[in-house]
């Protein structure tokens, strides 16, 4: 089964079980949240059980009634009330990203695809980022470290190759304030995630934390 069908599953038996709202806290927040974890099996390894399910429901406690859960009847439904509150936070020149890390620093990369994010280490927050003067490079399907070379990097590698690292480094020189990726292949499970748009930003005041987890 595939893991969106195992996580709407398991939230539609779990709905259906009449927990107390102090136990289903204790399932979110404390250790004992089994449901997720004997239950809820990753795209890769290096994805904790249920990591992103309980991200989530995390960000959905904050800002919902638990009761309202019951009216809930798929994935797509629970996890787009989530973003309905982000959403009511966001301008128009602002994108949704995540990231998984430790210390926010002036050079942090970012996913729209919470899969790819989460294959990092360190805590999973939403974000929005708003660079005002970004390097935007439509990678088309690359990988990571195998982009073909941008006219404005021209010469700068022997085989008309760069890595994400390259640009980032040689954008950083030329004045832009971040870099965009579009259609890149990111990180140790690409494979299984296929493309997404990877946001790099040079300045910590140009994202927000929607999540400060």
């Amino acid at each position: 089964m595939a893991k969106k069908d195992i996580i709407k599953a398991t939230i539609r038996e779990y709905l259906t079980e009449n927990i107390s709202e102090n136990d289903f806290r204790d399932i979110i927040y404390g250790d004992n949240f089994n449901i997720f974890k004997n239950n809820i099996k990753s795209y890769h390894s290096r994805i904790e059980d249920g990591l992103i399910a309980k991200f989530y429901l995390n960000e959905y406690l904050k800002h919902y009634d638990v009761k309202e859960l019951d009216n809930l009847t798929s994935w797509n439904e629970f996890t787009n009330a989530v973003y309905d509150k982000w959403e009511d936070q966001r301008t128009s020149n602002q994108q949704i990203v995540f990231r998984r890390g430790f210390e926010e620093t002036n050079n942090m990369f970012f996913s729209t695809n919470i899969n790819v994010a989460s294959v990092y280490g360190g805590v999973l927050n939403a974000y929005l980022f708003n660079a005002n003067y970004p390097y935007v490079l439509d990678c088309k399907g690359s990988s990571w470290i195998d982009i073909d070379e941008p006219n404005i990097m021209r010469g700068v590698s022997h085989d008309g190759k760069v890595s994400t690292d390259n640009v980032v480094d040689f954008m950083r020189g030329e004045g832009f304030d971040g870099v965009v990726f579009l259609n890149l292949y990111e990180g140790s499970g690409a494979d299984v995630f296929g493309p997404s748009n990877i946001y790099v930003t040079f300045n910590k005041d140009n994202v927000i934390n929607l999540t400060n987890n």
